[in-house]
């Protein structure tokens, strides 16, 4: 019987080979993401409506796609965590203009893809693939303490200033919904689906699984919504669990090296 294999980070090339390579290996997704929202946001009003596991399944799909994209945008991190981030936040800021000036889907994509920029740069912080492990407890708290306290922010900005939330927020298309009556999934959350896969792809580990892992997430995510009426409910620990579950050998492995 062999030894398992040990974790080890892979190793970021000379400075033209990353922004070479993380400008060839960003392009088509980026044309795929845009193309997939721009036929998904214009044909869901006119496809037939689906009930309660329909909706969970195809937010589900939802959430492997934004996944596979995290991953294929992976290079990314080989800028390294501040210019990364800082693009990403760029790229998200231009979604949010976008979002305010009422473009809507162009801005839920450049939303997205910002985030997920951001979350991949600060993927190069956590110098262990297990340190995810604490990190996704300390989201969860915070996320559930957002939505439900009574001075959340999430709870807040929902019964305060709810005309805030579409530039915090991109919407995931239901077959059968209007722009707007699909799931609103938080930036935040993409951020960190961003920094999983970050995690995932720096260390080359659990392929297709973690991607199964956020799609699983996000449609209990869609369940606990349905179940609540379709108020906001926190999406984090929905993600983060199932992703920790989907990763759980080779996180387990790496926390037994230290």
């Amino acid at each position: 019987m062999t030894d398992p294999v040990e974790l080890e980070p892979l190793h970021a090339p000379p400075a033209a080979v990353r922004w070479h390579t993380a400008a060839r290996t960003a392009a088509p997704p980026v044309l795929a993401a845009s193309m997939v929202a721009a036929v998904a946001y214009g044909t869901a009003p006119q496809l037939p409506r689906t009930g309660t596991v329909g909706a969970c399944v195809v937010i589900g799909l939802w959430g492997f796609a934004i996944a596979c994209l995290a991953r294929r945008l992976g290079s990314f991190v080989l800028l390294g965590p501040l210019v990364a981030s800082a693009a990403g936040i760029g790229v998200l800021a231009a979604g949010v203009g976008a979002s305010a000036a009422g473009v809507n889907g162009v801005s839920d994509v450049l939303k997205a893809l910002g985030a997920l920029g951001a979350g991949l740069g600060l993927a190069q912080t956590l110098q262990r693939p297990w340190w995810t492990m604490p990190t996704v407890l300390c989201v969860t708290v915070a996320d559930v303490w957002s939505v439900f306290a009574q001075s959340g922010v999430t709870r807040t900005v929902v019964e305060e200033a709810p005309s805030l939330l579409p530039l915090a927020t991109l919407q995931l298309p239901l077959p059968g919904a209007s722009y707007g009556q699909g799931l609103a999934l938080g930036v935040v959350d993409v951020l960190f689906i961003g920094l999983f896969m970050g995690v995932a792809w720096g260390w080359g580990f659990a392929r297709w699984r973690a991607e199964l892992g956020i799609g699983a997430g996000l449609a209990l995510v869609t369940a606990a919504s349905i179940w609540h009426d379709g108020r906001p409910v926190p999406a984090l620990p929905g993600i983060g669990v199932a992703w920790l579950l989907a990763c759980a050998p080779e996180l387990i492995r790496d926390a037994r090296r230290r």
